[in-house]
C-alpha cells in the first residue's frame, strides 16, 4: 500500500506490516492518482517511454531552448512505436507536430526509472520504480515526481515480490543488477497494490498520526460532507 501524503509504501502480509519504504510521489501540479492495480512484472534495466505530458511540458521546451537534452538523456525519437529512430537534426522542433513524436530513453543507471521498474498495468500508466536521484528519498517531504512513485531500497521490495517466483532468490536479483542488461521477470502470482490518500489515522495503541495535506484534498472532503 502506498499512502501518498505519508511518502511511504508498506508491505503487508496477513494483516501485518512487514516493511516500510520511503517513496517520492507526484508534486502538487502532477499528482499521483489514487488507484488499485496488480504488480505483474519486475523490469530490470527498463526502457523509459516518456509520457506525452512530460514531452510537451518538459522535453520540447528544453529542446527548443537549445539544450542538448537528447544526448544527455540518451533519448531516441520515433514517429510511432516500433518504427525506425529519427535523426534529431532533421526534425522541425518548432512545428506543432513535434508534440506527437515518441521518445524512449535507453536503459542504464541514469535512466529516469533507475535499474528497476515494477510494472502494474493501470489506466494512469503509474508504476513503482528505482531512481538515479537517491538523495530525494531521504528528505522529509518528498513530492517531486511527475506522478509515478520512486522507491527507496527498491531491490528489497523486489526481493519480497519475487519470493514466490521460482528461481528468483536475492542472489539472482543481485546478479541480474550486476549484469546490467534488460530483463523482464513475470511474477508467479500478481501482487495487489493500493494507492491511497490518508492524512490522519489511529495506531493500535490509540495514538493518532497526522500528515500534511499536500494536494489540498481534505478541504474538498469537508465541503462535500456539508453538501
Amino acid at each position: 500500500m502506498v499512502n501518498i501524503p505519508d511518502y511511504r509504501v508498506e508491505i503487508v502480509e496477513n494483516g501485518n506490516v512487514k516493511a516500510r519504504h520511503n517513496v517520492v510521489v507526484g508534486r502538487a501540479s502532477r499528482q499521483t492518482n489514487i488507484i488499485k492495480a496488480n504488480i505483474t512484472q519486475a523490469n530490470f534495466y527498463p526502457y523509459w517511454h516518456v509520457p506525452r505530458s512530460i514531452v510537451v511540458k518538459d522535453l520540447l521546451p528544453r529542446i527548443r531552448r537549445g539544450e542538448n537534452v537528447l544526448r544527455k538523456m540518451r533519448l531516441r525519437i520515433y514517429r510511432k512505436w516500433g518504427g525506425r529512430p529519427l535523426n534529431p537534426a532533421l526534425i522541425n522542433w518548432n512545428s506543432p507536430s513535434a508534440a506527437s513524436l515518441k521518445f524512449r530513453q535507453e536503459p542504464g543507471v541514469n535512466n529516469a526509472l533507475g535499474m528497476l521498474r515494477l510494472n502494474m498495468p493501470n489506466l494512469h500508466a503509474i508504476y513503482l520504480h528505482d531512481t538515479p536521484v537517491q538523495s530525494l528519498l531521504s528528505r522529509q517531504t518528498r513530492a517531486y515526481s511527475s506522478g509515478c512513485v520512486r522507491v527507496k531500497d527498491v531491490f528489497k521490495l523486489a526481493d519480497w515480490l519475487l519470493k514466490d517466483t521460482a528461481g528468483w532468490t536475492s542472489e539472482r536479483i543481485q546478479a541480474t543488477v550486476r549484469a546490467g542488461k534488460s530483463k523482464t521477470v513475470t511474477l508467479n502470482k500478481p501482487v495487489p497494490v493500493y494507492f491511497d490518500y490518508i492524512t490522519a489515522w489511529a495506531k493500535p495503541d490509540g495514538t493518532v498520526q497526522f500528515r500534511g495535506d499536500i494536494y489540498r484534498r481534505d478541504g474538498e472532503l469537508r465541503i462535500a460532507s456539508k453538501s
